[in-house]
């Protein structure tokens, strides 16, 4: 429930985040976003103003090969916390989710409640490694720390499970294209999408 829900008005201060832990940024590392930028974005509570508040680059290893991403932590004081994760040049606006919101199925699918309930088919875990971050962070994080990572798809979203020994968090992901977060931000230089992400939209068909 959001805060207009209950006409309620949020506080004017920002609130206080934890510093991200120290260390030189990783080689080859691109950030496209900066912390301190602003930018619109439409969520399912409504369109706010989110500010990037840290920057997290990550890792996993699927199946023998590592990829590597970033992710833009976002805050809005109305909205809360959201993130911006970007891999190979494709965007996804992540909003957290109440662990009861989702089932397990054989873990081949998991099924998110509501509404616009759908069935996600598994696409892929591992184990995640924080690798390097800046900023703020929601969190007490340290350079090394791992998190399970299970991922369910069905474009354009990507339902997100992460555990660790007494933690456990879902998170929900949508699809956005590159010039969406172009304008948002006001970044006229973003990476060009390689290949064809798992919940990426289909273009409809020409007739």
């Amino acid at each position: 429930m959001k805060l207009g829900e209950l006409s309620l008005k949020p506080r004017a201060e920002r609130p206080s985040f934890l510093p991200a832990p120290a260390g030189a940024m990783p080689k080859g590392v691109e950030l496209w976003l900066a912390v301190g930028d602003e930018g619109d974005l439409s969520t399912s509570g409504g369109k706010a103003r989110f500010r990037v508040i840290g920057i997290v680059h990550r890792s996993i290893k699927v199946e023998g090969e590592r990829y590597t991403w970033e992710e833009y932590v976002l805050h809005a004081p109305a909205e809360g916390l959201r993130w911006l994760v970007v891999a190979d040049g494709h965007w996804n606006l992540v909003e957290p989710l109440e662990a009861g919101q989702v089932e397990e199925i054989q873990e081949k699918h998991a099924k998110l409640g509501g509404p616009d309930a759908h069935t996600y088919r598994f696409m892929s875990s591992g184990k995640a490694r924080l690798e390097w971050a800046t900023g703020e962070l929601p969190w007490e994080a340290a350079v090394g720390d791992v998190t399970e990572a299970r991922d369910y798809v069905h474009a354009p979203h990507v339902l997100s499970r992460e555990s660790t020994a007494d933690e456990l968090t879902w998170s929900l992901g949508t699809y956005m294209p590159p010039d969406v977060v172009s304008r948002a931000f006001r970044k006229r230089l973003l990476p060009k999408p390689a290949g064809r992400a798992a919940n990426e939209p289909r273009p409809p068909k020409r007739r």
